[in-house]
Parts: structure tokens; C-alpha cells; sequence
């Protein structure tokens, strides 16, 4: 049995921060999240969320020793019925909780959408652009937290990015990769989940967080990240949505959209001459 305790969420000078232990086999864990803002209100989701195809690969249950979202629960048999379909050695599992009522997020409803700077998110940010209030980057899934002098061009091509839009950056640090390649899981299969991960931890200031498509709606292969799987990471607290490219429309870097003069300008600031596919493609593109 996969048993995750020890489970701890606070803030300190504008700072939100949440850790717990996750024991796999013998080897106990501690998988943590930082971030610029408020604690986060249900860290227990955030790291259920972190193990759980973990878990179903391994075969075993898990023991959650803090209280988890109902609504999450309550998805969390069709969460695994897509895992299962997409790999048949994958198992079904059991997860054991804590139990008691979730409130739902108060006052004005806030968006954000993950943002790398690449075509997918510069394409839903347009799309969602007077809804959209903060865009939200994850350190250690794009650029790993041991190349600090990669992570800072990154990060100052980011927040470029985001002057250019109006809109703030929210870089959400965790060693969460670092956990998951240990744990020989497919990021390819994991990625979505791990999103979704550092949006709960956000959950104390965003309602709603848009994750972009990476494939056209009629080429779907399995993939971490997907239409029918990423709005089941909602919770009551904040809600996901996967943004999907409208039928028909490209978006490589030759394609009709990068080729527009908006997105042209948006680009790192204006400095590039191409819309990228990844944060690291961006700043190689806002070096030149």
C-alpha cells in the first residue's frame, strides 16, 4: 500500500507552500510545491492527485491520511477506467480517505491558464484573453530545478511574455518530476495529472485553470493530457479545462497562426519572429 501523510500547507511572505510524505515500497518521499500567493486549501487533493497512476501501475492501494475532495473521489474510478484503457497492466486500486465536507471556492471567480509561451498556450490565451487573469508556468516539467541558469532565461523570457499580455506570471515550483522519474512512470501519460497537481495547489486563488491542447481533436493519441480525462481532475474548488484547437486549424510553427502579426508581437515581447512549441524553444528564440 502507497501511504501518503505527514501532510503539511502554509503561507509566509506572500509565499504558498505544501509538502507531504508519500511512503512507495520502503522508501518514504517528500514531494513539495512552492508558489507566489495564498496556501493552498486542500493539499491532500495535490498529492492523491501525484501518485495516482503511480499507485495503479504498482498494483497497490493507497492510504490518504487528509481529506480529499468528493468530487474528485467520485472521479476517480473513470480517471483510472481511461489509465487502464489506454495501458491494460495497469490495475485497479482502491483509495482510502479521510472524509468531510469540501467549500467551495468564495468570491470572484478567477482563471488562469498554463502558459509556456509555445503556440498551444498563446493560442488559448487569445481565445480566453478577457477571461484569462494569470498565467501559470511549472518549473521542473519543462526545465529542471538543477539547471538554475537555464531556469532563469526561461523565466525572463516568461515573464516577458507575460508583460507583453498584461497579464502576471505564477511560477509554481515542485520536485514532483523528480519523484514520478523515480518511480519510472511515462511522463507522456503522467503530464496532465502533474498539471492539474500544481493548479489544486493553486486553488486558493484561481477557480478555473485552462490547460491547452498539444494535438488536432481527430488525432488523439493516448496522452496525459486529454478532452475526456483533464476536466475529471476538477474538483470543488477549481475547475479545469482542457482547451482544444478548433478543427482543421494548424499550429506548427509555419502554420496560419504564428504567422500573424499578433501573435508576432506577443511573442517573448516581440522579440520573436516565430511563435515556439515549449518554453525552452522560446527562449532559445528570445536569445537571437
Amino acid at each position: 500500500m502507497i501511504v501518503i501523510d505527514e501532510i503539511e500547507s502554509a503561507s509566509n511572505e506572500g509565499w504558498g507552500y505544501l509538502s507531504g510524505r508519500i511512503r512507495v515500497g520502503r522508501r518514504p518521499e517528500r514531494v513539495w510545491f512552492r508558489w507566489p500567493g495564498p496556501a493552498c486549501p486542500t493539499p491532500a487533493d495535490v498529492l492523491l492527485l501525484a501518485v495516482l497512476r503511480t499507485a495503479s501501475r504498482r498494483g497497490e492501494d493507497i492510504r490518504l491520511e487528509g481529506v480529499a475532495s468528493p468530487r474528485l473521489l467520485a472521479n476517480l474510478p473513470r480517471i483510472l477506467g481511461l489509465y487502464r484503457a489506454w495501458d491494460p497492466h495497469l490495475s485497479h486500486i482502491d483509495v482510502k480517505t479521510d472524509t468531510g465536507p469540501m467549500t467551495p471556492a468564495r468570491g470572484r471567480s478567477r482563471a488562469g491558464s498554463i502558459f509556456t509561451a509555445g503556440v498551444d498556450s498563446y493560442y488559448t490565451y487569445l481565445r480566453h484573453e478577457p477571461e484569462i487573469e494569470a498565467l501559470v508556468f511549472v518549473n521542473e516539467f519543462d526545465v529542471r530545478l538543477h539547471e538554475t541558469r537555464l531556469r532563469d532565461r526561461v523565466a525572463a523570457c516568461l515573464q516577458a511574455a507575460g508583460s507583453g499580455l498584461g497579464r502576471p506570471l505564477v511560477e509554481v515550483e515542485t520536485n514532483l518530476w523528480d519523484f514520478l522519474n523515480r518511480q519510472r512512470d511515462s511522463w507522456s501519460l503522467t503530464h496532465g495529472a502533474a498539471l492539474a497537481t500544481a493548479g489544486l495547489a493553486l486553488s486558493g486563488s484561481l477557480s478555473r485553470l485552462y490547460i491547452a491542447a498539444s494535438f488536432q481533436p481527430t488525432s488523439l493519441p493516448p496522452w496525459g493530457s486529454h478532452p475526456d480525462l483533464d476536466p475529471l481532475f476538477s474538483t470543488e474548488r477549481i475547475e479545469f479545462v482542457r482547451d482544444g484547437r478548433a478543427r482543421g486549424v494548424s499550429l506548427s510553427s509555419s502554420g496560419s497562426f504564428s504567422a500573424r502579426p499578433r501573435w508576432a508581437r506577443y511573442a517573448c515581447a516581440g522579440r520573436l519572429g516565430v511563435v515556439p512549441t515549449t518554453a525552452v524553444a522560446a527562449t532559445s528564440a528570445c536569445a537571437q
